[in-house]
């Protein structure tokens, strides 16, 4: 913005503060038209952020619901092997048979917070409200649990198919008699541990859904999400002592 000196010389105080005032007048005019696109601009900003958040929640959910649908599916049949498994510890059998084990569907995609996280690092964020950024800063951490117990559950996955490869006859069927009893238990106890944290990581999938489905119900305040996180969690148990 530019000021210029008035054409004509100022002779009295009255041409001095209508000068005066035009300036000013003018400085908070430019001023207001600034504040008022930037204004604009951020909630151009904070709308669009918000679209995003809601179709990546949208995206989630879909993907969480499916791994829900797997995982019980993979939960069965532990309960079904932990039975065979039980059934043949003091008394193995040379020919044990279990079903295949159910992999994971090559379309299976775990949910992710990469839109939040891209908020938070361009700082975009910040134009939420306090009880809006808490919302989605708690989902945010019901993602860090998904993944940490993904991990997990993809080790006790993998440890119990190389021990089901090391037991396997030529038919598809297990070998058990030319294990000694403490291996037995070993074995039955490993795929214990597999099948709790199967459990664990169903009940971290559930808990992320209901927190997903809260926000894309118009959950005002973060103690709406945690309570529908938390609502009818199913106890997951192990078989047997742990």
């Amino acid at each position: 913005m530019e000021i210029h000196p008035p054409e004509h010389g100022i002779h009295n105080w009255r041409e001095f503060f209508v000068h005066m005032g035009t300036i000013v007048l003018g400085v908070l005019i430019a001023i207001g038209l600034e504040q008022s696109v930037e204004a604009i601009h951020r909630r151009h900003e904070l709308n669009h952020l918000r679209r995003e958040l809601r179709a990546d929640i949208e995206k989630n959910k879909r993907r969480t619901d499916g791994l829900i649908r797997y995982e019980l599916v993979e939960n069965q049949w532990y309960q079904g092997a932990w039975k065979v498994m039980r059934e043949n510890i003091d008394h193995p059998g040379a020919n044990v048979s279990i079903s295949p084990f159910p992999y994971l569907p090559a379309d299976a995609v775990e949910p992710g917070d990469a839109v939040w996280t891209a908020a938070r690092q361009s700082g975009t964020a910040t134009l939420m409200s306090g009880e809006e950024f808490q919302i989605y800063s708690e989902l945010g951490i019901g993602y860090d649990d998904e993944k940490r117990w993904a991990q997990l559950h993809e080790q006790g996955e993998a440890a119990t198919l190389q021990l089901l490869f090391e037991l396997k006859n030529k038919d598809g069927s297990l070998d058990l008699a030319s294990r000694t009893l403490e291996e037995r238990r070993r074995i039955a106890h490993s795929m214990n541990e597999a099948y709790y944290e199967n459990g664990t990581y169903c009940g971290v999938l559930e808990e992320l859904d209901r927190a997903d489905e809260a926000i894309l119900n118009g959950a005002k305040d973060v103690d709406e999400v945690t309570q529908a996180e938390t609502a009818n969690t199913k106890p997951w148990e192990q078989p047997v002592g742990h």
